[in-house]
């Protein structure tokens, strides 16, 4: 779940301003190396790429 949260980028929604230095640390940690963390994040930033790439052709 984590790995899901921080691919997404929406560890800002689970923890509170005070609580998101830590938070992100120790997220950091636990998926530090994780295979399907990596995968998720690869694949979202291969998206976020080609729909850049798709709005500047239009």
């Amino acid at each position: 779940m984590f790995s899901l949260l921080k691919a997404c980028q929406l560890l800002r929604l689970v923890f509170t301003r005070d609580e998101r230095g830590a938070a992100q640390k120790q997220v950091d940690a636990l998926v530090l190396g994780e295979a399907y963390g990596e995968a998720l994040a690869k694949l979202l930033s291969d998206i976020d790429h080609a729909a850049g790439e798709a709005a500047e052709n239009q």
